[in-house]
């Protein structure tokens, strides 16, 4: 009876374990901002960085709207970034709920002193979104990049090429055949999910 009774429990507790997972997972950690920082090329005393904040599945849906982006887009403004990239999935699912003016609205309010850049995600393609989405991004002032590269001058002459993929869930990812011979400081790779 004491072996049942002990069994009883530990099936008890796993089961609050996992529902309290569920209920982070969908009611909590959506709605947490955290901004985490990496230095890269630690700058010597006295030099200028610069600052790139990339953002990424905003999934957004009924109970995540333009109000939680605003929430959002004041966390990136509060980093003053030079650069903004966005790595896909605007919204979680189109068909069932869009609210363009609004949304284009507020990512319109992020600024950056370059460049604002986009890619796809697999979320954009699904529920008529992908005949949506290139419209919203580059309405919103961000250059959308679909296996493509765009590049970025720094006023300190350095140059940044960022080279953006395809979805490679829904898409069709593929490097471009950069055709420059210019030589850049720096080569970023933009991608949502891992490349095949």
């Amino acid at each position: 009876m004491k072996v049942l009774r002990n069994i009883a429990l530990l099936f008890l507790i796993f089961i609050v374990a996992i529902a309290g997972c569920i209920f982070y997972a969908f009611q909590i950690e959506p709605y947490r901002l955290k901004v985490h920082p990496y230095n890269i090329n630690q700058q010597q005393e006295g030099t200028t960085g610069y600052k790139m904040v990339q953002i990424s599945d905003l999934h957004i849906k009924q109970d995540f709207t333009d109000q939680n982006l605003k929430k959002v887009v004041d966390k990136i403004n509060g980093q003053t970034p030079d650069i903004v990239l966005f790595t896909g999935d605007l919204y979680d699912n189109y068909a069932q709920y869009n609210d363009d003016e609004n949304i284009v609205a507020e990512l319109q309010r992020i600024q950056a002193n370059y460049a604002k850049i986009a890619i796809w995600g697999n979320r954009d393609y699904g529920g008529g979104a992908e005949n949506e989405y290139q419209y919203l991004m580059e309405s919103a002032g961000f250059q959308l990049l679909k296996n493509q590269d765009y590049s970025v001058t720094l006023n300190n002459g350095k140059t940044i090429l960022f080279t953006g993929l395809d979805d490679s869930l829904l898409g069709n990812p593929s490097l471009p055949s950069t055709k420059e011979s210019r030589h850049f400081d720096y080569h970023i790779l933009l991608t949502h999910a891992g490349y095949r």
